[in-house]
């Protein structure tokens, strides 16, 4: 005959605890404001690994900068008394530009995640997509830091942005770029991309060890800088003509201008014409050269054409 003691010893590691529609909040001790909130539609305790299942988990997270983040999964497991949460099965993540907006500014989605609420953060090794007004971005790993928005993506990134339309111009083709890594800080609406970076958007290209992209709060590129040994740009203005190519340690392009700065060992070679400064400031769309610190430092090679 089998006791309760029986069955007991056979599963040492039944549930003690159960709870449904939980809600835990955190509180700074010196300002008294809530630092993050999590929610579960059940929390069970295993007592053998002190460790919870979380059953449908949310936390919300308030950053430095005032803004909302919003991690939501379909499992979650707490350990060390929650200090880590591992969550898996359609994770996402929201964030919002303030406590009352209602349509995220940025939306993260991956299959596993691990979030330490203390620390604000979260890690994984998963692939995953990121995506904003205009853009999308493919990455395998990262990190988040959602105290201080700021978010990094490991390896593999590949992602698309499509300018807005000006006003009476036809619709804008998309950029498309590739890095090794890259590096977001929301506070300065910077992107840093490094290791073999390549944009491309439509017969333009740019190649660099680092590329760094500004934006502005709607998500807007004002401005592109590529720096290597050195960084170049090509672009085709006419298909009857050769490539334009540019090559400097520095370049600069400012898209809402169709403007091109290039600084150090500047080089312009375009058709049979070669320019050469320290300095160059290029114009994209009229295709000439608007002008220079010192016409002196000018150097024109014009090449002959080719039997």
């Amino acid at each position: 005959m089998r006791s309760n003691l029986d069955h007991i010893a056979e599963t040492p590691n039944q549930p003690d605890i159960f709870m449904t529609n939980v809600t835990y909040w955190k509180m700074d001790p010196v300002t008294g404001l809530a630092t993050h909130q999590l929610t579960t539609s059940k929390i069970t305790h295993h007592p053998l690994d002190d460790e919870y299942d979380l059953t449908a988990p949310e936390a919300t997270i308030l950053s430095s900068e005032k803004q909302l983040w919003k991690i939501q999964a379909n499992y979650g497991k707490s350990k060390q008394n929650q200090i880590i949460i591992d969550l898996s099965g359609n994770v996402n993540i929201q964030q919002f530009s303030d406590l009352i907006a209602k349509n995220p500014s940025l939306s993260i989605a991956t299959e596993a995640l691990t979030f330490y609420p203390e620390k604000q953060y979260a890690e994984t090794k998963q692939p995953l997509l990121i995506t904003q007004p205009n853009s999308a971005v493919k990455a395998v790993g990262g990190n988040m830091d959602f105290k201080e928005n700021i978010l990094q993506l490991s390896s593999m990134v590949e992602g698309q942005y499509t300018p807005e339309k000006k006003t009476g111009e036809t619709s804008p083709q998309p950029a498309m770029y590739k890095a090794n890594q890259a590096k977001c800080q929301e506070k300065n609406n910077l992107c840093i991309y490094t290791g073999d970076v390549k944009f491309n958007q439509g017969t333009s290209a740019m190649d660099a060890p680092n590329i760094l992209v500004y934006r502005d709060n709607s998500n807007i590129i004002q401005k592109i800088l590529a720096t290597g040994t050195p960084a170049h740009y090509q672009t085709i203005n006419d298909q009857t003509k050769k490539p334009l190519n540019a090559t400097a340690q520095k370049i600069e392009i400012f898209p809402l201008q169709n403007l091109m700065t290039l600084t150090g060992t500047a080089e312009i070679d375009e058709e049979q014409n070669k320019f050469t400064s320290d300095y160059i400031k290029y114009d994209i769309k009229k295709q000439t050269i608007m002008s220079l610190p010192n016409p002196n430092s000018l150097t024109t090679i014009f090449l002959p054409p080719q039997p």
